[in-house]
């Protein structure tokens, strides 16, 4: 995140950076303060989180003790609810924008809105069908939003319906230029 005059017009205050996994130091969580123009001081709050590209690497990772997908949901919502709280924007990102990204996003709406998985992951591509290139959450990515819907005690049948006009999130496209 580079433009941290372009995060404060757009009421960004909480970053989640979802990386590959690849190194151990991108897992981080930390306040720094903005040096935007404004005269109130205020602060911005990023977390990394390691997410890896393949299941098996997930699962020796998970055998090692280091990462279990649902924590970092749980995680990822609190976070989107502490921005809530504040009344302010929470800006997720992944390095192509098009799988890990888009997952996290859904699990906020299977945590909190109570969709399930289909109806999440219909959200998210509905409102994100004017970007390039498109959402394509990975076959890993979707098993573990199945498992966190199970986990959060949602059937398959029940959540609310794809067309709902109540949309959890917009999307700016001023962050795109």
């Amino acid at each position: 995140m580079s433009n941290m005059n372009l995060l404060c017009r757009l009421n960004i205050e909480f970053v989640c950076e979802i990386s590959d996994g690849r190194r151990e130091t991108s897992r981080r969580s930390y306040d720094c303060p903005c040096l935007c123009p404004k005269k109130s001081q205020h602060f911005r709050y990023f977390m990394g989180v390691d997410v890896p590209e393949k299941e098996q690497d997930c699962v020796d990772r998970f055998l090692q003790g280091k990462i279990r997908m649902h924590d970092l949901f749980d995680q990822f919502v609190e976070l989107t609810q502490k921005g809530e709280k504040a009344g302010k924007c929470v800006l997720v990102c992944s390095a192509k924008g098009r799988n890990r990204a888009p997952a996290f996003a859904a699990a906020y709406m299977i945590s909190v809105k109570r969709m399930t998985r289909m109806a999440a992951v219909a959200k998210v591509k509905e409102a994100m069908n004017t970007m390039r290139p498109p959402v394509a959450i990975s076959d890993f990515m979707q098993r573990s939003l199945m498992r966190y819907q199970a986990s959060k005690g949602i059937e398959s049948n029940s959540g609310l319906e794809v067309g709902n006009p109540n949309s959890p999130f917009t999307i700016n496209r001023a962050a795109w230029t």
